[in-house]
């Protein structure tokens, strides 16, 4: 009885150097030798190999392909994982190189973080009302960044990303902001 592994060596073996123009019957046999290979999965599922690889070339020993992981998009991201493998059939390794992404879908416009950063500070200055500020007293407020970046309004890192760039426009105007306060005293 032969092995996952020597059934994916010999198909390989039958293979000519170069782009594979069939991949279908290698993606099963690959994913049965998954569990075989040795080497960091990088999270990679045997079942996941079914799916349609990318640019798979066959240079002997090794078998590189793309494949696509899409746990960004299916929480809401716009982007593919990209990850690019190197099989070594005959040592029985598997390789995760690089990892890069995809635009799959176009990004949502962008939030104007730095015109914001600027209308809550003249607000400050002036002592305004807003729903974005809680006053507490003449010379004290507090931002409301739950107002501005509400929780699950963006993808987790973007709106982190974006709370960060807010205080980064504000700060630098906070002694200017001091000073407006402690003036109307």
């Amino acid at each position: 009885m032969t092995s996952s592994l020597d059934q994916l060596q010999r198909h390989c073996a039958a293979l000519p150097p170069g782009t594979v123009a069939n991949e279908f019957p290698l993606r099963r046999l690959l994913a049965d030798a998954w569990d075989d290979f040795q080497g960091d999965d990088g999270g990679m599922e045997p079942y996941k190999l079914l799916r349609s690889l990318e640019d798979v070339t066959w240079t002997p020993p090794v078998l590189s392909f793309v494949i696509q992981r899409d746990g960004g998009l299916a929480l809401g991201g716009t982007r593919d994982d990209l990850q690019h493998w190197h099989v070594d059939v005959e040592k029985g390794t598997a390789t995760l190189g690089k990892i890069g992404w995809r635009q799959d879908r176009p990004q949502r416009e962008r939030y104007p973080v730095k015109a914001t950063a600027a209308e809550v500070a003249e607000a400050i200055r002036n002592g305004q009302e807003d729903d974005r500020l809680k006053w507490d007293g003449p010379d004290k407020v507090k931002v409301m960044m739950t107002k501005l970046f509400p929780e699950g309004s963006g993808y987790r890192r973007t709106v982190e990303g974006q709370r960060k760039a807010f205080r980064s426009y504000v700060k630098p105007q906070f002694m200017t902001i001091k000073r407006a306060l402690f003036s109307r005293l």
